[in-house]
């Protein structure tokens, strides 16, 4: 006679008690193996594991375990590749455990699709206890309550990193109903659900999850909530995310309360309180719901009146809420009314409720560093993603309660390397005018640039994103992998020496640089004296703006400047040379200014796209010396949909001058462009030659001469564009 597959394992219990406890595998491509979950189960001993191979198990509905300890896990520790489900149609609870010495846990499974009166995906009842750690309880449906679990009959439970996605319930808790709690003094007394996340379930009452009796109220633990996120979720009633119910002192008997502690709620629905509701018992005495480093923002439907039942309400601290200023001074208490800033509240698919939606918070946020420590659990180390908690943001200010670094308010911690991804982050903590590149204090966990990823320069050390930053001291020529400056005045300078700061991919060629604010309208800037700065392409986006002061920008692909706002300023040289197999494009829409040299060797564009209008970027390049040195040269061709500055000095031009304004090697077309003449930067005068037309073929150069220099602007004159003196467009 052959038997299904069975480790056993000895326990050593100090001193001298050995308990064995067997591993049973679940696996049906192995014919020495249980083939079914529902097997292994009623093959099992109380203290026995039950290990399953990935797959998809479908199974007779009320998996039993009674009166017994069991461990359920999957082997791979994926949740996702392992799914215990009913059978098509069988009805029952997935799995069930029952009675006073019945106790369960599961660890990294999906239970889904379990269909029952009551807990559709897993029932604890009659005394039993269970723990469930990063499991996922999708699409099961309780018909009275509980659409993905349900405990009850003084049971208690303890969940902890899980998801609970689209279950339903037509009563109470579409995630999860608890009814019932152990009393003190019992080995698992009270309850608790700790960094877990609720996503489009739906109830009549605590669409993500019901906690309590109204009709009994519970002794006990208070229950807790924390490090959790729900959105989405829907109650057609009350209670979008959540309904709590009181719980009992036994100690305080005239007070009962429930705690939600550095939560997220966004995008729930209800037909009252979207976000989260204290039901009241029909005990008497006082009932708090206390709210601690809670998100609530952009939830859906009418909130109660805080006031409405003065011995039952909810208390705010250290909270982020987008109802701030509906609620009286004597229940909040160190709150913010201000966006919190979520990454994209809807997900990749534009809509909330599902997977995808990002709760995180985006750089600057108020939530950042915002929240009290006393609040914390001593065993909070990690919020809802399993990233660390209390991890300080060197540019935002402490504005929240404790030692730093200081908790978030809110499930996610705020962590600069998740949201940019990272791999090199500047820190600025050398004391010192000019910080050292190559200084590891400098650096963010004293981590390097390297030649792969991505250096970021964000913020500055002052908290305050957008002021003027440091000076970066170059004492080497340096190599750093793509480059992103983002909210923030940044300086390149040297030790006098002329440096260079090579922009790599990794590969062995030229990297990016991006200059783009991660806030609207924060001015990010790189300011380059006598430092060069070699790269792949470079993108300049609004509010972003690139200086050179003796400076040279080698470019091996296209530049684009995004935005009226976005621009390349300064004295230096802007050198397109190629190196792509395809010549590149410069793409201006917004302005580019220089005392210096322009060369382009691939296709300038001049262009502005603003609500889906074109309106022309500006280009202006010092023609004072009236020598290619100081114009425009274009080895290709040119696009113009914009204006194009030149200046003329600061004194009025003689008569009969005549300016080069810009070559190009394959010449010009025949299309003259309009021109008038107007003051500039610095009270110099300077041509605007505004066109439509690509210029290409024809001359070789675009001459403008002075006829009378009566009818130029002066400095205290308008400056706005007039028709100007200067007729003779030589072509």
């Amino acid at each position: 006679m052959s038997y299904p597959l069975r480790i056993v394992v000895a326990l050593f219990m100090f001193p001298c008690a050995v308990i064995e406890a067997d591993i049973l595998i679940v696996d049906p491509a192995d014919s020495g193996a249980y083939q079914t979950v529902d097997d292994a189960v009623n093959d099992a001993e109380s203290g026995d594991t039950i290990q399953i191979a990935p797959g998809v198990y479908d199974e007779p509905g009320f998996i039993t375990i009674l009166n017994e300890s069991l461990t359920i896990e999957s082997a791979s520790g994926d949740p996702t590749d392992t799914i215990i489900r009913n059978e098509f149609e069988k009805s029952g609870s997935v799995i069930q455990v029952l009675g006073v010495s019945g106790q369960l846990t599961l660890n990294n499974l999906t239970i889904q699709d379990g269909m029952a009166s009551n807990g559709g995906g897993l029932a604890v009842a009659s005394g039993a206890y269970a723990v469930v750690y990063n499991c996922i309880f999708r699409n099961n449906f309780g018909n009275f309550q509980g659409g993905g679990i349900l405990v009850d009959g003084e049971s208690s439970i303890r969940i902890t990193a899980s998801t609970f996605v689209g279950n339903t319930t037509n009563g109470d808790g579409g995630g999860i109903v608890v009814r019932s709690t152990r009393l003190p003094g019992q080995p698992t007394s009270g309850f608790t659900i700790d960094r877990c996340v609720f996503v489009g379930n739906s109830a009549e009452f605590g669409g993500g999850a019901y906690l309590g009796d109204p009709d009994s109220r519970l002794s006990g633990v208070a229950p807790e909530i924390s490090n959790c996120l729900f959105s989405g979720n829907q109650a057609e009633t009350s209670g979008g995310g959540l309904v709590m119910v009181p719980v009992q002192n036994p100690e305080l008997p005239i007070s009962a309360g429930s705690v939600i502690r550095n939560s997220t709620f966004s995008g729930n629905t209800a037909g009252l309180d979207p976000a989260f509701r204290l039901e009241r018992s029909n005990d008497s005495g006082i009932e708090i719901l206390s709210a601690r480093n809670v998100i609530s923002w952009g939830n859906n439907g009418p909130r109660a009146n805080p006031l409405d039942e003065l011995s039952a309400f909810t208390t705010y601290a250290y909270c982020c809420l987008d109802f701030f200023s509906d609620l009286p001074e004597g229940v909040r208490q160190d709150c913010t009314g201000n966006d919190p800033r979520f990454l994209d509240a809807d997900g990749a698919d534009d809509e909330v409720g599902t997977e995808d939606d990002d709760l995180e918070v985006e750089p600057g946020s108020p939530v950042i560093d915002a929240g009290n420590n006393d609040y914390l659990d001593l065993f909070d180390f990690v919020d809802v993603a399993g990233n660390t908690r209390r991890l300080d943001d060197p540019t935002t200010a402490d504005s929240g309660e404790g030692t730093s670094p200081i908790v978030d308010i809110g499930a996610h911690e705020f962590n600069i390397a998740d949201v940019s991804g990272s791999t090199a982050i500047w820190y600025g903590a050398q004391d010192s005018v000019l910080k050292d590149m190559d200084d590891s204090v400098n650096w963010w966990n004293s981590s390097l640039p390297g030649l792969t990823g991505e250096t970021l320069f964000y913020g500055s050390l002052d908290g305050e994103p957008g002021d003027a930053g440091d000076l970066v001291r170059l004492q080497e020529n340096q190599a750093i992998a793509n480059l992103v400056v983002s909210n923030g005045d940044w300086g390149f300078t040297s030790d006098g020496t002329r440096r260079e700061l090579f922009v790599t991919n990794g590969l062995g060629f030229r990297g990016t640089v991006q200059i783009a604010p991660y806030e609207n309208n924060q001015i990010s800037k790189i300011r380059l004296t006598g430092t060069d700065l070699d790269c792949s392409g470079m993108t300049i986006e609004n509010f972003g703006s690139l200086y050179l002061n003796d400076s040279t920008v080698s470019l091996a692909g296209g530049l684009r400047l995004v935005g009226n706002r976005a621009s390349l300023t300064g004295s230096g040289t802007l050198k397109q040379d190629g190196g792509l197999p395809i010549n590149p494009v410069l793409a201006n829409g917004g302005v580019l200014w220089l005392h210096g040299e322009l060369v382009v060797d691939g296709r300038y564009e001049q262009y502005l796209v603003e609500d889906d209008v074109t309106l022309g970027g500006v280009v202006g390049v010092d023609t004072a010396t009236l020598d290619l040195g100081g114009g425009m040269t274009i080895q290709g061709s040119a696009g113009l949909a914009g204006a194009m500055e030149f200046t003329v000095g600061n004194s009025a031009p003689e008569v009969g001058t005549s300016y080069t304004v810009m070559t190009a090697s394959n010449g010009f077309g025949g299309t003259t462009p309009e021109y008038a003449v107007t003051t500039g930067f610095n009270d110099g005068r300077f041509f605007t030659l505004a066109t439509s037309a690509n210029i290409a073929g024809g001359g070789e150069g675009l001459v403008a001469t002075v006829q009378s220099a009566a009818d130029l602007l002066l400095p205290d004159e308008s400056s706005a564009t007039t028709s100007a003196t200067v007729e003779d467009m030589i072509l």
